[in-house]
């Protein structure tokens, strides 16, 4: 009993408690109890329907992990892959014990990001000693509108960045507290975290790329790379996990190659192969409409004056942390420039950025340390971050607030009334495994994953040609579904329109 109280009363599980305290006091200011339970909503419903249709095609299809699939059949039966599935295949296995899958996967999501942020927490911890410092700085890196949005989400950005920050706490802890077994943890998660998005690959990168600057000048990096027991393990960790992410992506190019799969974005766009009017437009969203969303506006402020401070007195820097940083920083300029684009309209694609951000503002914020030792030790600056943090954070949540607008669900609106309709399709004679075309839905899996039925959706009146739908019909289309009224009048559609078996709250059904 003695020996259960001290576990209990140790730092560990002390600081563990207070931080999971603080992360659910969070959670509930940004109204996640309530989110958790909302259906496919919001900024980019597009995609989170998209990440769900992969997990619905787990339990009707099988279960089979390896061969990934989507709803919508445009690429022969819908075989096709993104991000390695590991999250959509767990939500898929425990959907048979605890039902609702969504919760599970938006809790899976919420759950590995907790775990990354706590140990964030303990490796800034390891650096500043200071565990005020530490509560403060980790939940100002959680202040992000994007960050907080996509965590209790379906998309597996936030999930492969909390698989980041909890390699990046291994690697110190294998750096600074000689625990030499913590380099294996780390590159495991780092492989995690690559597998479902390649280009944080970026992050263990710039770890080998300090390996080899400590090759090619022996006097540096002396107390943190001091033994060649360290490099070894080091390369061999990072060779294994290079040679698992780029199995997968090899893997997962000839599978989308032989299944006809070319939905996804598998590739850059790289900023000088993009058009002028491309990059003015990109560059006028990411700056003007996101950039509020990435960050509260005096973050970035704050983190402006810190670099510059640090510039001033760069001589006073960690060499091993300031090295880190700016090829981190060197990776995530790249990063821009190869993805470039996909910043107009795509604003999780910050979330890659984020380390960065973290690196850069405690690289900066250690050099003031080195510097003025004395003065930093003072509440001041701590103090200073906590009223940042609370305005950052409240901040966040009225961006929260806008985005689940239902205004602003551009992609939303012709598909609410499918939340409840699954149960009205077997009572005009839909069977589980019929094939549907779905008219009046932009999207490329919202209106079928709600259905739960395999099909097309066509949405474009230019694209509604008798043509296409007898296409469909002749590879096993048995219904069309109309959401919109106003496809009714189309001279493509006539022919299809004679036998109408059902209406659900406006939503007509033909059988074909």
């Amino acid at each position: 009993m003695k020996k259960l109280l001290n576990i209990f009363y140790s730092k560990n599980i002390i600081q563990f408690l207070l931080f999971t305290v603080l992360f659910l006091l969070v959670c509930y200011f940004m109204e996640y109890h309530k989110i958790l339970f909302f259906r496919p909503q919001g900024l980019h419903y597009w995609r989170q329907t998209d990440s769900l249709s992969f997990v619905q095609c787990y339990i009707i299809n099988g279960m089979r992990f390896f061969h990934p699939q989507i709803l919508n059949m445009q690429s022969g039966l819908g075989y096709s892959a993104s991000e390695f599935p590991i999250l959509y295949y767990i939500a898929a296995s425990l959907s048979f014990i605890f039902g609702n899958f969504e919760i599970i996967l938006r809790l899976t999501s919420i759950i590995i990001v907790f775990a990354g942020f706590y140990s964030l927490y303990r490796m800034i911890q390891i650096l500043f000693e200071n565990y005020f410092l530490s509560y403060t700085l980790t939940f100002l890196f959680f202040s992000s509108t994007v960050l907080i949005y996509y965590t209790n989400n379906f998309l597996p950005d936030a999930p492969a960045l909390g698989f980041t920050l909890i390699a990046w706490y291994y690697f110190f802890s294998f750096i600074y507290k000689k625990k030499y077994k913590h380099i294996y943890w780390s590159f495991f998660f780092f492989t995690i975290s690559s597998l479902l998005k390649i280009t944080f690959l970026m992050n263990p990168i710039a770890i080998i790329c300090i390996v080899i600057l400590s090759k090619l000048n022996k006097s540096l990096f002396t107390e943190e790379l001091n033994n060649n027991r360290k490099l070894t393990s080091l390369i061999i960790s990072f060779c294994i996990s290079l040679i698992l992410v780029l199995l997968w992506n090899f893997w997962m190019i000839n599978y989308n190659a032989i299944n006809k799969g070319d939905y996804f974005t598998i590739t850059s766009v790289p900023i000088w192969k993009t058009s002028s009017y491309t990059i003015r437009d990109t560059w006028d969203h990411a700056s003007h409409y996101w950039f509020g969303e990435y960050y509260y506006f005096s973050f970035f402020h704050v983190l402006a004056g810190l670099i510059l401070l640090s510039l001033v007195f760069i001589k006073k820097t960690n060499k091993f942390l300031v090295s880190l940083t700016l090829l981190l920083l060197l990776g995530g300029i790249s990063y821009v420039l190869l993805f470039f684009e996909q910043f107009k309209s795509h604003d999780y694609y910050f979330l890659i950025l984020i380390p960065v951000i973290i690196f850069l503002f405690i690289n900066s914020l250690k050099t003031l340390q080195l510097r003025f030792p004395i003065f930093f030790s003072k509440i001041y600056i701590t103090m200073a971050l906590v009223i940042l943090t609370i305005l950052s954070l409240n901040y966040a949540k009225l961006n929260m607030h806008r985005r689940y607008n239902p205004e602003n669900g551009k992609f939303q609106s012709a598909n609410n009334n499918f939340y409840t309709i699954t149960s009205y399709l077997p009572s005009i004679g839909i069977l589980e495994k019929d094939i549907v075309i779905s008219i009046g839905d932009i999207t490329t899996n919202a209106s079928l994953y709600f259905m739960k039925h395999s099909g097309w959706t066509l949405y474009y009146i230019e694209d509604i040609k008798e043509t296409t739908i007898n296409n469909y019909i002749e590879r096993g289309a048995k219904y069309i579904v109309i959401s919109d009224r106003k496809y009714l009048a189309l001279n493509s559609m006539q022919k299809f329109l004679h036998t109408k078996i059902g209406d659900y709250k406006g939503i007509l059904f033909y059988k074909l």
